[in-house]
């Protein structure tokens, strides 16, 4: 995409909000900066933006937008490879999904966390929250949601040495 393009937008958006002290506007300019950042593989600028939005919904509310930016942090801890932090902050994004009834958000919670179990080689960790996030996306229809998970419990398994077992979901998450 045009990252120059969208920090100008945004930049003067957060100009404009913080002239009416506009706090959820500013918060969600910041989610949307750090997306920018985080999708240029600028982590630190992502992670700055994030934590800056957490700190300006915790007050106000808005469990969407925390679980969001707690979404978001936890991302960038994977990325670091600092697995306690991105769990405590995927697990904080889960809690608030789950609060607001968001199964889309929590069939990616469940997906993120079982990818971290994953990455730590708590296999029998990760395909427990994998199923789940397969059960979710299943109810929702949601055909990305259920291939990623479908894809993700194959690799699991593969690691696992299950090869016939993982065969059989990655042929199921190609035919989605």
């Amino acid at each position: 995409g045009d990252y120059v393009q969208a920090m100008e937008h945004y930049s003067e958006a957060l100009k404009n909000f913080g002239e009416i002290n506009e706090k959820p506007g500013t918060g969600s300019v910041k989610l949307g900066m750090g997306s920018v950042y985080y999708n240029q593989g600028l982590y630190l600028e992502a992670l700055k933006c994030f934590t800056e939005a957490l700190e300006i919904f915790k007050p106000i509310g808005g469990k969407r937008n925390i679980a969001n930016a707690h979404n978001n942090i936890g991302a960038i801890f994977n990325k670091f490879g600092n697995y306690p932090k991105a769990l405590e902050n995927h697990l904080a994004a889960l809690k608030l999904r789950e609060e607001i009834n968001d199964s889309s958000g929590i069939a990616e919670s469940l997906n993120q966390i079982g990818y971290i179990y994953q990455k730590q080689n708590n296999l029998a960790k990760a395909l427990e929250f994998f199923y789940k996030s397969l059960s979710v996306s299943h109810k929702l229809n949601d055909k990305r949601k259920h291939a990623f998970a479908l894809n993700n419990i194959a690799t699991t398994l593969e690691d696992k040495g299950d090869l016939l077992k993982a065969l059989n979901y990655y042929q199921r998450s190609l035919e989605i």
